[in-house]
């Protein structure tokens, strides 16, 4: 790219516009505030932590403590519960703060994927993807959750913001900054950081060493921290975490079933929580080589033990692959830990908001159609994109290689949103034919994601379950007794629900029935190999 040229891109790149782009923002943040007034005011949730809530604000806690450099390298990325730890000393240990913290930078990530659509596609292309980004529901809801999430979109739309610029050179640095911090926020973006770093190396003619090498350099300055606190903590070279082998073998093994699923001799009662799973798959893997494993060799074995799986089950991998394409398109959030349909009880903005998967996945499906046809309202230069494509890549990634959830979801969205604006200006300023083509083919798409959820209950045992947690919290134990029978319905041979339903039914003085699902406890107990003390008392 010659000075000329680069002049000219700069010139024509289109603006969104100040007053415009404060309006998404002010949006965005209102509508996530108004769902905050919601949980606080309604969902038992509020106040109350959950598997890996629990775990980031413990660790929090001990950050704050000045606990700074643990024993062992990490299990998840680090830079969410560090930040959190930093907030706890300055203002108390009050998730809270980080709550509205993270209403704040999800509603700028609205304005800075509006900023790069406008760039890439054109002015309206750029309102359209702010506007849909502003409006999606399980985006507004994952800002009242303590979970990495909202932090980790926040840094990846900084770095495409500054990779997609239409000149300069310092962009480079700070865009391998961004991306390197995004990727310690959600550790799977190291796909993406591999991929954007060797799109650097194919920058401006002339200038490839220079981009290639100040991507690096800002890349190596985020990440450099995690690997010295991984070699001062067991002196193991891992860059960020070892989580990686237990997460593919986790979504890859015999019964594996496109969702996280544990694979035989592992019971769910055993890993309640990151530092449980972890002790867990290090046991199983210990037991195997029959000596201690270090973190690193325990991610090394359950890595080889899911590839073995595939390479040796090709069919069995495919069919397995093929049902995680199907998760990733229907309609259905899959929930983690919290529940996005369960939230719609108690937030009435999320149970009618018009931005969820299966629009936004119709309307991306019409801009990549436009973007293609004469009516396009601007084509975006395929080098500019590459970033975002990049980013949306490793995404879908972790969702067919490893397993489907509405987290790793997530992630897709604010990518999806870029076409689905070009697919809201192009029915705009589309032609009568043109329209007619996009109802046809978004029509096709929002049947087939609507189509391959119908009959899916939208919660699980474990949803339930959490949420029974927080009745008990409250003091509501009617409505936890109503939890836990709907989780043991979904899951009869979870030992769990029928631990706390004993627990729950004194609580009401129903000792009789108390004693009844002691009896299933103590069975269900010695069938999955755990000792478990749960006789009721009379009280």
């Amino acid at each position: 790219m010659t000075a000329d040229d680069q002049r000219t891109e700069t010139t024509d790149a289109p603006r969104l516009g100040r007053a415009t782009w404060a309006w998404i923002v002010l949006g965005a943040l209102l509508l996530r505030g108004v769902n905050l007034a919601c949980a606080a005011s309604a969902s038992p949730f509020f106040g109350g932590l959950v598997v890996d809530e629990r775990y980031y604000h413990d660790w929090a806690l001990r950050l704050a403590g000045g606990e700074w450099v643990a024993d062992r390298p990490f299990f998840l990325a680090p830079l969410f519960p560090y930040l959190l730890g930093v907030t706890y000393s300055l203002c108390g240990a009050l998730p809270l703060v980080w709550i509205c913290l993270q209403l704040l930078l999800s509603a700028l990530t609205a304005g800075m994927v509006a900023v790069v659509a406008a760039r890439l596609a054109g002015r309206s292309a750029g309102i359209a993807a702010g506007v849909l980004v502003a409006i999606h529901g399980p985006l507004v809801f994952f800002t009242e959750n303590l979970l990495s999430e909202t932090l980790h979109l926040a840094l990846v739309w900084t770095a495409l913001l500054l990779l997609v610029r239409p000149a300069g050179e310092r962009r480079w640095f700070w865009g391998g900054l961004a991306s390197g911090l995004a990727t310690l926020a959600r550790n799977y973006f190291l796909l993406a950081l591999v991929g954007l770093a060797l799109w650097a190396a194919l920058g401006p003619r002339g200038q490839r060493l220079r981009c290639a090498g100040r991507f690096a350099l800002g890349a190596l300055l985020a990440l450099v921290p995690s690997l010295a606190h991984n070699l001062a903590a067991s002196g193991e070279p891992v860059l960020i975490t070892t989580s990686a082998g237990a997460n593919l073998y986790l979504g890859n093994h015999e019964g594996a079933n496109g969702r996280m699923h544990l694979p035989p001799g592992l019971a769910v009662e055993r890993v309640k929580d990151p530092a449980s799973m972890h002790a867990a798959l290090g046991e199983l893997v210990e037991a195997e080589l029959g000596r201690p494993a270090s973190a690193s060799e325990v991610s090394a074995q359950l890595r080889g033990r899911a590839l073995s799986w595939a390479w040796a089950h090709p069919g069995a991998f495919g069919q397995l692959s093929a049902s995680r394409l199907r998760f990733t398109l229907e309609a259905r959030e899959y929930p983690a830990e919290r529940n996005y349909h369960q939230a719609g009880r108690w937030s009435p903005l999320l149970r009618w908001t018009p931005g969820r998967w299966p629009l936004l996945l119709a309307l991306a499906a019409v801009g990549l159609q436009a973007s293609h046809s004469r009516h396009r309202p601007r084509r975006p230069r395929p080098k500019s994109a590459a970033p975002l494509w990049i980013a949306g890549g490793a995404a879908l990634a972790v969702c067919l290689l490893f397993w489907v959830s509405d987290r790793f979801r997530l992630c897709l969205v604010p990518v999806l949103a870029v076409p689905a604006g070009v697919g809201v200006a192009a029915l705009v300023a589309g032609g009568w034919g043109m329209r007619r083509r996009a109802a046809l083919l978004g029509g096709v798409v929002l049947t087939l994601s609507l189509g391959l959820s119908w009959g899916q209950p939208r919660e699980t045992y474990m949803s339930h379950y959490n949420l029974a947690l927080q009745y008990e919290r409250l003091g509501r134990h009617w409505q936890a007794e109503e939890e836990l029978r709907a989780s043991i319905e979904l899951a009869p041979r979870y030992l769990a629900a029928h631990s706390k339903l004993v627990e729950v039914l004194l609580a009401l003085g129903r000792t009789r029935e108390a004693q009844e699902v002691s009896q299933t406890v103590r069975r269900l107990a010695r069938e999955l190999g755990l000792s478990v003390q749960q006789a009721p008392r009379k009280q």
